[in-house]
């Protein structure tokens, strides 16, 4: 296991997320930390992401 697989979240807590998720009717779920920008920056600004994640270091 790697460093970020490490730190990353246990597969008990994100069954809890979805499961809550699911309860309160959601279409969609995000749950991380950096990764919820992502999600924001690629969709609104695609091209920047491009660049932004290939310059990114996995820790």
């Amino acid at each position: 296991m790697d460093d970020a697989t490490g730190k990353g979240l246990t597969p008990s807590n994100a069954a809890y997320q979805i499961l809550r998720a699911i309860r309160k009717g959601k279409e969609e779920v995000w749950f991380g930390g950096k990764e919820v920008l992502g999600v924001y920056i690629k969709r609104f600004f695609p091209a920047y992401f491009s660049k932004l994640i290939k310059r990114a270091k996995v820790t």
